[in-house]
């Protein structure tokens, strides 16, 4: 009985050795499951991740005193994965909105665009950078458009704000004085991702600049 006891015990040793090796064996062979590749920041990689693009030129409603009654039409479009948070007129919660296109009132700004040095005639040699390319003064003239420069209006930043979201792959339509956009000016946008929560996180702007705008529509 003893005997057969022990041969039983020595039986079952050696099948557990059997499947420790047997594991062992196969482990390295077997497949696991293919991770899923990681999609890009882009929703469509034919555009950037932010963008305004320019709808249309027309009457406008002025909102503040001393505005013109032209206007021009912008959308921007969050071509992003993650929503956009951004500043529009209104108490919090409320943002100002009107029309059947639920154009959206936003705070932007408005910058000059710096204009090309010019270099004397005589000066000592320059090194400029590739890009940048000399005209006569003739050719200066004849590049000049009807397309007036404007003075830099003054802000409009928050006074009643709303905090609203732009949620992936959607847009908004937003319209600002004609003579906010002339060809020496570029207008941005202040946004956040949603996940940035903190102060100090980095400061993301979107630009359009007046020349952007098709000829015959300025």
């Amino acid at each position: 009985m003893a005997l057969g006891r022990f041969y039983i015990t020595m039986l079952k040793i050696l099948l557990i050795i059997l499947a420790i090796a047997c594991t062992a064996i196969t482990a390295p062979g077997q497949k696991h499951p293919p991770r899923r590749k990681e999609q890009g920041a882009r929703i469509s990689k034919a555009h950037p991740t932010v963008y305004v693009t320019y709808v249309r030129t027309g009457k406008r409603e002025p909102i503040y005193t001393g505005e013109s009654n032209e206007g021009i039409w912008l959308r921007l479009h969050n071509n992003t994965r993650w929503a956009l948070v951004l500043s529009a007129y209104g108490a919090g919660g409320y943002a100002f909105a009107k029309g059947n296109e639920e154009e959206i009132g936003m705070f932007y700004g408005v910058e000059e665009i710096p204009k090309p040095r010019e270099i004397a005639v005589g000066s000592p040699t320059l090194v400029l950078p590739p890009a940048t390319q000399t005209t006569t003064g003739k050719d200066q003239e004849a590049s000049k458009d009807k397309y007036q420069e404007c003075e830099i209006p003054l802000g409009n930043w928050c006074h009643a704000c709303s905090i609203i979201k732009l949620q992936p792959g959607k847009s908004l339509l937003f319209s600002v004085p004609r003579e906010h956009l002339c060809k020496n000016h570029k207008l941005y946008l202040i946004y956040q991702y949603e996940w940035e929560e903190y102060a100090g996180e980095p400061e993301h702007r979107v630009y359009f600049y007046g020349t952007d705008i098709p000829k015959g529509r300025r």
